[in-house]
């Protein structure tokens, strides 16, 4: 369990400095990693593929889903990117892959329902570490769940990156490509994604003068490929879903339950054998019309222009992502444009809204702190988080998105934050408590630590040396970070 090994590791570092007769044999506990790690490797070749891979191999076509949603990574609380996903039964999209994405998608699979295997496609709003600091982490977890094709969708060149990667060798059977939009749109079963240019207006001095006139233009064709200051909104757009089949209607008219049904559910109109004929849509209920969703990163006032002069203000949007700096999404002038968007839903992603984006890591520094608060301090954002987060009310339509925030696109409903999550320190030490071996190794431990202060105490005992270990020492998904802790009077 995880309590015993933080026992067990942090006695083995205090044996670094001083015998004990109650010191206990890590070697043992080494042994046992290093053979459960290689155990676990070969067992890695026999496990089966994702289904969705498997399909894929058959050549099969999973054909149109009936459930998208858009599910927000993080918001930029807490120094994380600002990310989301949209997802389906067969694909993943994701936009912006900050540091730590991929650490928190992980955790998060099972509770958001999100397949992080199924993640096809790489979508980047502008070209800064806030929005592919995350990128290599995610390609390698990617290429570990058999994913063989990899799209990056960005204002820059992601493939001339990849190449300084020396790690760009361990992918020999994955393709890495990059979709040119100055081809068209992007297409596939699921969605039609065209990024918009957008460009910095580097004269504004005055935004509420209507004389002014961008110094770039938005088409592609008239600049370098790639500019500096380029940023691209991506207009998402579904495709129709047809209407399912009634199976009342089909007896009204007398089909039988035969292969002319699964005609008529093709969308084939069929002739019956008495001569009739039965059109499709007058068997099939009424299906559902193209949905279109918005995500919008404004760096910078500079870019409004751009954005005004674009064509994202002709489209009617379910929701509009806003990626902006809090100080952007907060200012008059750019909600008096939201508030001339045609749209149901503005999600805000504002990083001064508080969150709990990775339970994991408080989870974990809580019972290192109980162990020992000198050498473990609380994370500074521990004291904040651990009361009650209150969620703002929406105004009008504009809501505030959190990490685990919820907007299904089909069906088309609002904003679901049931999946928010709170810090429970007390909980965290609950669960160490619970287990009477951990009871045992703490006293063990405590008597080892409060020995160790004593000696601290006399002077004599700097310069002082704790190896904290690495975070890939005992590989898991709360680890903790690499450090080499060094004590100076």
């Amino acid at each position: 369990m995880l309590s015993i090994s933080i026992i067990k590791t942090l006695l083995y570092r205090t044996q670094i400095r001083f015998v004990s007769s109650s010191s206990i044999d890590i070697a043992d506990f080494i042994r046992g990693m290093s053979s459960a790690k290689k155990l676990k490797i070969e067992s890695s070749s026999t496990i089966n593929k994702p289904r969705h891979v498997r399909m894929k191999e058959r050549g099969r076509d999973p054909g149109l889903t009936s459930r998208i949603n858009l599910q927000i990574i993080s918001n930029g609380y807490a120094n994380t990117s600002k990310s989301l996903i949209l997802n389906n039964d067969q694909t993943n999209y994701m936009f912006n892959c900050g540091e730590g994405t991929q650490r928190t998608l992980q955790e998060k699979n099972t509770a958001w329902e999100i397949k992080f295997s199924k993640t096809k496609h790489l979508f980047m709003t502008r070209k800064s570490w806030e929005t592919m600091g995350g990128l290599l982490g995610v390609c390698i977890s990617l290429k570990d769940a058999y994913l063989n094709e990899i799209t990056f969708h960005a204002p820059c060149d992601v493939i001339s990156l990849l190449k300084h990667w020396k790690g760009l060798e361990a992918f020999p059977n994955v393709t890495l490509e990059q979709y040119d939009y100055n081809k068209g749109e992007f297409k596939d079963d699921c969605f039609k994604i065209n990024a918009i240019p957008l460009r910095a207006n580097i004269n504004v001095e005055n935004l509420n003068s209507k004389q002014q006139q961008l110094t770039t233009s938005n088409d592609l064709t008239s600049m370098k490929k790639f500019p500096d200051d380029l940023v691209y909104a991506y207009l998402c757009e579904t495709h129709p879903f047809p209407g399912s089949l009634s199976a009342e209607l089909c007896a009204f008219h007398k089909v039988p339950p035969t292969e002319l049904r699964a005609r008529l559910k093709n969308g084939e109109d069929v002739t019956l054998p008495d001569g009739r004929v039965i059109h499709s849509k007058d068997v099939t209920l009424p299906g559902e019309p193209p949905v279109k969703v918005l995500i919008l990163d404004c760096p910078s006032l500079a870019y409004l222009d751009s954005i005004n002069k674009s064509e994202l203000n002709s489209h009617s949007y379910h929701v509009i992502v806003h990626l902006a700096p809090s100080s952007i999404l907060n200012n008059e002038i750019y909600r008096t444009w939201m508030k001339s968007m045609n749209t149901i839903h503005h999600l805000l992603l504002d990083e001064t809204q508080k969150n709990v984006h990775m339970e994991a890591i408080y989870r974990y520094q809580t019972q290192l702190n109980y162990i020992d608060d000198g050498i473990f301090p609380l994370l500074s954002y521990h004291n904040i988080l651990k009361e009650d987060l209150k969620i703002p009310e929406s105004i009008d339509n504009i809501s505030y998105g959190f990490t685990s925030t919820r907007i299904p696109i089909r069906p088309t409903l609002g904003p679901d934050n049931s999946k928010l999550v709170t810090l429970q320190p007390q909980n965290y030490i609950d669960i160490l408590l619970e287990n009477e071996e951990f009871k045992q190794k703490f006293t063990a431990a405590k008597q080892q630590l409060q020995a160790m202060h004593e000696i601290a105490k006399t002077g004599h005992s700097y310069p002082e040396i704790i190896f904290l270990g690495t975070g890939s020492a005992c590989p898991s998904k709360p680890r903790n970070t690499s450090g080499i802790l060094v004590h100076i009077k």
